[in-house]
């Protein structure tokens, strides 16, 4: 062994000592090329060698990588890895064969050893720095194809290890690739995956112009699938549209309208809401934010029926929340009753007045007076709206006045200031539904928006184990959900003080009651959570879009390719 181990030193040195005339010492080369079926140490100095001096014996590129190859399925782990830090080598100055090697790393991604599976992700970074787009093809190439272990763990390589590609490298045409690419593979993805990849889009150079954020909201319709019935008790088919228009909403604009989304939200969606609620506490409110968050971005030329379509359900949802004052049968009654409060959900009516105001501005005749009893039954729930709307402002502006320093940052108080901030809201769109004739210029800022200031930053869209933060408020405590769905954050709506009846609560969970002066504030409502479930729960029997990609089997060994 000694002498052969002596030879290959020998072969190397000859090799490394001839420069320029290197090419004249093939016998050399080809005696390294066959010392990969050796020992375990000529093993080992094979795989550096022959990617050191792998650029100058063209006619041998072929017969090389296989040698490499063997090396990275041999059976002796330290051996696979040594050979597999090389594979990116044989590529620094022959970048064509960089497609090739990201299929085969990507393959070796299925490693159970944690050691050798750091070497494989730090390769295959190595190897998207030498020409970005061939890597893209060859890692995407396993994305599609693949074994199931090895298309998961190319998609976290992906999740964790993008950001490490220099940004000079991200060209547009090499953006473009990888969005189209991606928009392909988006086709069958569970929903991590798809979380995934639109936190990746998002964060490429062409998300920011419009031709991107077009392809985008293409990719996120695609996966709402709009054109699909919406059927309640589908909750697969709930929790994808969620998740898509939280995914879509950064991207609407002027230039990229929510038209289709609301449509399919008011006229599919709201009057299926309350049965929703029942299966699942807090997830009114979700739909009803995310549709005041479209709202604006309804494109002015939308047809006008539809248009009244989608007033109408807005409308009927919002009367819903809006009781009419109580009838007085006796003088006594009223003088009683007058003073009282109207419990109200004030969060749902902050986004249903939102949106009805959006609306009008493409429709201003609905409240016209050609609609006489619309209007006056209306302008009744609003009055009694208003009551307690105003009783709540001062009586939390009375609170808050008395709160200083620390004492602003408890959950309770913060809770205090989001309902100011939402009953301020309600009472500016009140006041302006008031005017004659009904005005729908007032603008607010929605109480579950972040100031103005960190609102302009870019868009941040969630991970896989993030909730939106969409909330009116957010509480510490867990829901406990069913095994597909992780615990997530409990957001609580806001209502007026108990009072007059109102609107019975529709739901079959108690809500938590938390009483600051003057006013409550429910609150146990469940937020929508990212479920973390298996890849089959979601890629096949009516969860994401897609068949589920099993009944493959698992082995360490890997394709090569055909020339």
């Amino acid at each position: 062994m000694a002498d052969k181990l002596s030879q290959l030193y020998d072969n190397y040195n000859q090799l490394d000592a001839a420069k320029d005339n290197i090419t004249q010492f093939e016998s050399s080369y080809l005696s390294i090329l066959s010392a990969v079926k050796g020992s375990p140490q000529e093993k080992q100095l094979c795989s550096q060698f022959i990617s050191k001096f792998f650029v100058h014996f063209p006619n041998h590129y072929d017969t090389a990588i296989d040698a490499l190859l063997d090396l990275c399925e041999d059976d002796d782990i330290n051996i696979r890895r040594h050979a597999i830090k090389e594979l990116p080598n044989i590529c620094r100055e022959r970048k064509e064969y960089v497609s090739k090697m990201a299929d085969v790393l990507a393959q070796l991604l299925q490693t159970e050893d944690n050691a050798e599976l750091t070497i494989v992700n730090q390769s295959l970074t190595t190897l998207a720095k030498y020409d970005a787009k061939s890597f893209f093809g060859g890692l995407f190439s396993q994305i599609f194809g693949g074994e199931e272990v090895v298309r998961e763990r190319a998609i976290k390589f992906l999740k964790d290890r993008f950001k490490l590609i220099p940004s000079d490298i991200l060209t547009k045409e090499v953006e473009e690739y990888f969005l189209e690419e991606t928009r392909k593979v988006m086709a069958d993805v569970t929903k991590d995956e798809f979380i995934t990849f639109m936190t990746l889009l998002s964060g490429l150079k062409i998300s920011k112009s419009l031709s991107g954020q077009q392809t985008l909201m293409e990719i996120v319709r695609e996966q709402a699938e709009l054109n699909t019935p919406f059927d309640a008790s589908d909750m697969d088919l709930v929790d994808r549209l969620l998740m898509s228009i939280r995914h879509g909403v950064p991207f609407f604009s002027q230039f990229v309208p929510s038209t289709d989304f609301v449509k399919y939200v008011c006229i599919q969606v709201l009057p299926q809401l309350t049965l929703l609620e029942s299966k699942q506490a807090g997830i009114e409110l979700d739909f009803l934010q995310l549709l005041t968050e479209m709202s604006p971005f309804l494109s002015p030329n939308t047809d006008t029926i539809e248009v009244e379509k989608c007033l109408t359900r807005v409308f009927t949802k919002l009367l819903d929340y809006m009781p009419t004052p109580p009838i007085l049968e006796t003088e006594t009654q009223s003088t009683t009753n007058g003073n009282d409060e109207p419990t109200l959900q004030f969060s749902h009516i902050e986004c249903l007045l939102y949106t009805f105001q959006q609306l009008c501005k493409l429709n201003p005749q609905f409240l016209s007076d050609s609609q006489p009893e619309r209007v006056k039954d209306f302008r009744l729930r609003l009055q009694y709206v208003a009551r307690g709307v105003q009783g709540s402002i001062t009586k939390l502006r009375k609170h808050l006045s008395t709160i200083k320093g620390e004492a602003l940052k408890s959950e309770e108080n913060k809770l205090r200031v989001m309902a100011l901030k939402t009953t301020n809201n309600i009472n500016t769109m009140i006041r302006d539904l008031f005017k004659s004739p009904p005005s729908f210029k007032s603008s607010i800022a929605l109480s579950w928006k972040p100031p103005a200031s960190k609102a302009a930053a870019p868009p941040k869209l969630l991970s896989p184990t993030s909730t939106a933060p969409t909330a009116a408020i957010v509480a510490t405590t867990a829901a406990t959900e069913s095994d597909t769905t992780p615990k997530a954050s409990k957001r609580q709506p806001i209502t007026a003080p108990e009072g007059s009846e109102a609107k019975k609560e529709r739901t079959a969970n108690p809500r938590q009651i938390y009483a600051p002066p003057g006013g409550k504030f429910s609150g146990g409502v469940k937020r929508f959570g990212n479920n973390n479930g298996t890849r089959g729960s979601y890629r096949g029997g009516g969860g994401f879009r897609g068949g589920f990609r099993g009944g493959r089997g698992y082995n360490r060994g890997f394709n090569r390719w055909s020339n």
